[in-house]
């Protein structure tokens, strides 16, 4: 979400560095929209069509005020190419497209909709007869190219459908991607064809380039008749339909023209050898509907904060309807093994849709797969968009103000509370303790998002309570700033075999974390040991029963532990015919199978019972393949602090009197920290194991009285830390510059 956030950034910056390099007299201009009624033409001052024309005409960033509701009656002809928002005024205002008109077409521009309605959208695909019908796209907005964005706007009851068969009307030419065939021309993008020309009824020369944009092809005389421009269908005889235009029916023994995307080709009869090929979606003798409310062809397209509410995308005769409220196009070329002249208006490249916080209800297409990237609301099978329902970014100001939690989050201003509300909404948060804080419960909220967490103007701490590690971070841009964790535990689950005890006041799994001015004291990881009464190995915290234990909780009989808010994250193997393996956090299910391996343990876990006992994960004991620093017993690893992977950067801080044990032969490792060396856990579980280990820097940090049972007393596996991986930078010890700390 950083990058749509920086990419608005930019954005804006360019925007302002144009304004400033425009030759001097071009303004930004305000067009007023005064007049409900508007035929497209741009010919009457105060329409919509009229306000397009006058932006297109200036090269300023312009705006568009909507001062009335508007009602489209006759075809929008006028198309938004340039720089301009469309907004409504102090009242919120409507585009109606009357049941059969296509309110806006965007070709190009930095253009921007917000704080509209646009409703009763239609994009009528054009009809033939002997010829093929054109296709619907986009019955509220068709969007060809630019840079887009929309804001709080509702498309409703809006439909794209394909074009008919205009039976008995000998009409031979194609249909465009509104106007239908003429005798022997192909139909238009606004007009239809008329005896030998092929419709079009706009305005032509697009930024004085693309004289043939949106025009049908012509009857010529020639074999084969003149091909669609954008928006067009071919004319007779032969003639391809451009982007979303039918072919043109044949004569004699020549095939009959193909259809640009989306439309169709003509059926030969008893001649089928002659038909042509339809485009993507289109049919022999139909045309498709794709995007009832907005077709997006190419370009930047960010789609926030907005509804598409009962839009519809139809089509008949075996032609597809498809993306009931959004349609994007997912590839660069025209599936129909056509001509080259039916790939017309194909982009180079695909668009890039972003957005959030958008809601679709009611829609439907009439085609589609039921799956989450072709469903009724949305067709997107090349995955150009992000999920557009995902919750838009905002900084939380989280306030800890209730001093013992359980660790659940549903007791309001807890730390857990805190935790959990930054996780759900995505955005730059900051949790400040206003109390000190004391673990009661297993800290079942982990850290997942963008987030600071620092004391108010009194240094603050959170106690473990000596039974919980008080903090977990599991992705994020993370900061700690400013109080002491103290307390803490990470206690290995007891099983079969033992679970690890990983970081007894803070884990980091991932992340960019940054640890300032903090203090981590009388802390303490241990590992857990066996017990032979039990089948399921042991979790990072829960003991195993016959299923694993689990990160947060132990197992209950047959299941699992588990007890967390992230799906299998975290939950113990449970126990079957063929030993289930523990996730993250949790230990392997046993199996009473005699030749079936016990479940393996996830990253800390112990593995389970079977005649072939289960393998351990990193730090989790096993008595056939041992995790790192494991016998049967789990390992204890980085007293205070465990990083598995991430960016992080320690600075000023404080490890006093924390601790690493464990028993049975496993290893106490970092009494201060322990860093992950390995991105592979030797002949055992490789579960959780990363792919890119840690880097970790800093300055100005101390040790005191940190002690590693099974240390080796070197530079790198001492009392302090554990980093043969060497992944600390040497310049942790160096001193800080320009630094104060708090006082007490």
């Amino acid at each position: 979400m950083k990058l749509k956030n920086q990419k608005t950034l930019k954005k804006s910056l360019l925007t302002s560095a144009i304004a400033l390099c425009l030759p001097m007299g071009v303004q930004a201009a305000n067009y007023s929209v005064t007049e409900p009624s508007d035929d497209g033409t741009g010919n009457f001052t105060g329409t919509l069509s009229w306000a397009i024309q006058q932006a297109n005409s200036n090269p300023g960033f312009d705006t568009i005020t909507l001062e009335s509701d508007v009602f489209v009656g006759d075809v929008m002809k006028r198309l938004i190419d340039s720089d301009v928002t469309i907004q409504s005024d102090s009242t919120r205002r409507s585009i109606n497209g009357n049941n059969y008109h296509r309110p806006l077409f965007i070709k190009s521009g930095t253009v921007t909709i917000q704080n509209v309605d646009i409703e009763s959208g239609k994009a009528q695909g054009g009809s033939s007869d002997e010829g093929a019908p054109g296709a619907g796209l986009g019955g509220a907005l068709f969007i060809y190219d630019g840079d887009v964005s929309i804001n709080d706007v509702t498309f409703s009851n809006s439909t794209a459908n394909g074009g008919f068969d205009l039976s008995n009307t000998y009409t031979r030419g194609g249909g465009g991607l509104f106007g239908d065939a003429g005798n022997y021309s192909g139909g238009g993008l606004f007009a239809a064809g008329s005896g030998n020309a092929g419709g079009y009824g706009g305005y032509g020369q697009y930024n004085q380039t693309e004289t043939d944009f949106g025009k049908g092809g012509d009857y010529t005389g020639y074999i084969p008749g003149g091909h669609g421009g954008f928006g067009g269908g071919g004319g007779w005889p032969s003639g391809d339909g451009g982007f979303g235009g039918g072919g043109a029916s044949n004569t004699g023994n020549n095939q009959a023209g193909n259809g640009g995307f989306g439309g169709g080709s003509p059926y030969a009869g008893s001649y089928g050898i002659y038909s042509g090929f339809p485009g993507y979606g289109g049919a022999l003798n139909a045309g498709a509907g794709l995007g009832g409310a907005v077709f997006i062809r190419s370009g930047q397209v960010d789609i926030s904060n907005s509804n598409f509410i009962n839009n519809s995308a139809t089509a008949t005769n075996g032609a597809k309807g498809l993306g009931g409220g959004l349609f994007v196009l997912h590839s660069t070329t025209n599936s129909n093994n056509g001509t080259d002249a039916s790939q017309q208006g194909m982009p180079a490249q695909l668009a890039t849709v972003t957005g959030c916080g958008n809601l679709f209800s009611g829609n439907v297409a009439t085609d589609d797969a039921g799956v989450i990237d072709n469903d009724d609301d949305v067709f997107d099978l090349g995955g150009v968009a992000e999920n557009l329902t995902q919750l838009c970014p905002m900084q939380q100001n989280l306030l800890v103000t209730v001093s013992n939690d359980n660790g659940l989050g549903d007791t309001e201003n807890t730390l857990s509370w805190a935790i959990k509300e930054s996780n759900a909404i995505p955005g730059d948060d900051t949790i400040t303790l206003a109390t000190n804080v004391t673990i009661t419960g297993v800290m079942k909220r982990l850290i997942d998002s963008n987030v600071t967490i620092q004391s108010d103007g009194i240094r603050r701490t959170i106690s473990g309570n000596d039974q919980f590690r008080p903090l977990f971070i599991k992705s994020g841009q993370v900061t700690l700033n400013d109080f002491d964790v103290v307390n803490g535990l990470a206690q290995g689950g007891q099983g079969f075999t033992g679970g690890a005890g990983m970081g007894g006041s803070l884990f980091i799994y991932a992340g960019n974390v940054s640890i300032n001015d903090l203090s981590f004291s009388d802390s303490l990881a241990s590992g857990g040991v066996d017990n032979s009464s039990l089948e399921g190995g042991g979790g990072m915290f829960g003991d195993g029963d016959d299923g694993g234990g689990g990160l947060f909780a132990s197992a209950s009989g047959s299941a699992g532990g588990h007890g967390g808010f992230y799906d299998d994250f975290g939950r113990g193997g449970n126990a079957s015919s063929s030993g289930a393996n523990g996730h993250f956090g949790g230990g392997g299910g046993e199996t009473p199978f005699q030749t079936v391996l016990g479940g393996y343990g996830g990253f800390g876990g112990g593995g389970g019972f079977g005649t072939l006992e289960g393998y351990g994960g990193f730090g989790g004991g096993s008595r056939r393949h041992t995790g790192f620093g494991a016998t049967e017993h789990g390992a204890g690893m980085g007293g205070a602090l465990f990083i598995r992977s991430g960016q992080v950067t320690i600075t000023n801080t404080e490890f006093n009197g924390n601790q690493a044990l464990a028993t049975g032969g496993a290893s106490g490792l970092g009494g201060g920290i322990f860093v992950v060396h390995t991105s592979t856990n030797g002949s055992a579980s490789q579960q959780g194991m990363p792919s890119t280990l840690a880097y970790v820097s800093g300055c100005g940090n101390s040790f005191s009285g940190n002690s590693a049972s099974h240390d080796a007393g070197t530079a790198n596996n001492n009392d302090d830390l554990f980093d043969t991986g060497g992944r600390i930078n040497h310049h942790y010890y160096s001193l800080c510059l320009h630094h104060e700390r708090h006082s007490e």
